[in-house]
């Protein structure tokens, strides 16, 4: 059993530095689904999210699981760009209807709780026609 979850570890490890490409592929992104639903722990799963808050984050895996609250409190000087990140990567994924994995509702979730109105307003109108589909 250890070294089956050794080697998950060792796959999930493999996506790092690529997520925010590999969500945007149809087949790509259902393997990454999988693997963040059912087999990733919960720093993983983290780590996979965090890759949306900028290129730092991608790069660079600390080991604690932190909360996009946490991260912004700890760097405040950084909410802005790890805000704008998101959005940037949120919009092409829900304009092209690319909703329906558990990452994206989790992405979705994390931006809504640090967005301005402005940008909350945007994301709002995007998800709105694709409710159904999540």
């Amino acid at each position: 059993m250890d070294s089956d979850r050794q080697q998950r570890s060792q796959i999930i490890q493999c996506f790092y530095g690529k997520v925010r490409k590999l969500v945007r592929h149809a087949i790509a992104a259902k393997v990454l689904d999988v693997a963040y639903g059912d087999y990733a722990s919960a720093a993983e799963r983290q780590a996979l999210i965090e890759e949306f808050y900028g290129p730092q984050y991608a790069l660079f895996k600390t080991p604690e699981r932190r909360t996009i609250q946490q991260i912004i409190e700890a760097h405040p000087d950084r909410e802005e760009s790890i805000r704008r990140h998101m959005y940037e990567a949120l919009v092409p994924l829900l304009e092209k209807g690319k909703c329906t994995q558990n990452i994206v509702h989790r992405i979705l979730l994390d931006f809504l709780l640090i967005a301005d109105e402005k940008r909350s307003a945007e994301i709002v109108d995007l998800v709105k026609e694709l409710v159904v589909e999540m």
